[in-house]
């Protein structure tokens, strides 16, 4: 397990059970749903005289950074997708310092994705459908608070977080070990693989290698 898992939407207050089952039956009434999210880290990037060699040799930049959270959420809610497409600017860094990212998804449905470590971005998701929407309120990998649009109607879900959300992944991690298990059945190990396979498939868009490859 790792980070994404604690503070994405797969173990925040509404559960990841809980929430991609919702998610399912949300879809089932989309017919062909898109998603769009974004996500920037807080605060101003500036580099040093030696920032741009220690980015590269560490794999960093914004796919890999920050990039790898809306992809996640796009995966929990839509899939793995068999289509990519995307465009990057290459920075002084060498790495990815923001980018644009579609993917495409069995039945037509679509992620849009944007992420970026020197661009701010107002931290939403939105999952859009014919007969509905959900809102995810900002800093939507931790958020409490989901609104859905449907028939005419709208509802404000509120669930409080408790702590920063890392305690979701050693609860998480506590109950696998009581219970013999060598991974989450919450994201397995097959999932984080299929997740990295989507990021290697945007880089390779970008022509964007690290040292180590």
């Amino acid at each position: 397990m790792e980070s994404n898992w604690a503070i994405t939407s797969y173990y925040n207050p509404l559960r990841g059970a809980h929430r991609r089952r919702n998610y399912d039956v949300f879809r089932r009434h989309l017919r062909m749903p898109l998603l769009t999210v974004e996500w920037s880290p807080e605060g101003r990037f500036e580099l040093g005289p030696r920032d741009a060699e220690i980015l590269v040799q560490l794999a960093g930049g914004g796919l890999l950074d920050v990039g790898i959270y809306p992809v996640s959420l796009s995966s929990m809610i839509l899939g793995t997708p068999d289509r990519v497409a995307g465009l990057a600017h290459l920075g002084q860094t060498g790495v990815d310092e923001q980018a644009a990212v579609v993917l495409g998804h069995t039945g037509g449905a679509l992620s849009l994705i944007a992420t970026g470590v020197r661009t701010n971005t107002p931290h939403v998701a939105y999952v859009l459908g014919t007969e509905g929407s959900i809102q995810l309120h900002p800093g939507w990998w931790r958020g409490s608070r989901l609104t859905v649009r449907a028939g005419g109607k709208t509802e404000d879900l509120d669930v409080p977080m408790v702590g920063n959300g890392y305690n979701y992944e050693a609860d998480e991690i506590a109950r696998c070990l009581a219970a013999g298990k060598t991974e989450s059945d919450v994201l397995p190990l097959s999932e984080t693989l299929s997740i990295m396979k989507t990021m290697d498939a945007i880089r390779a868009q970008w022509g964007l290698k690290y040292p180590m490859e």
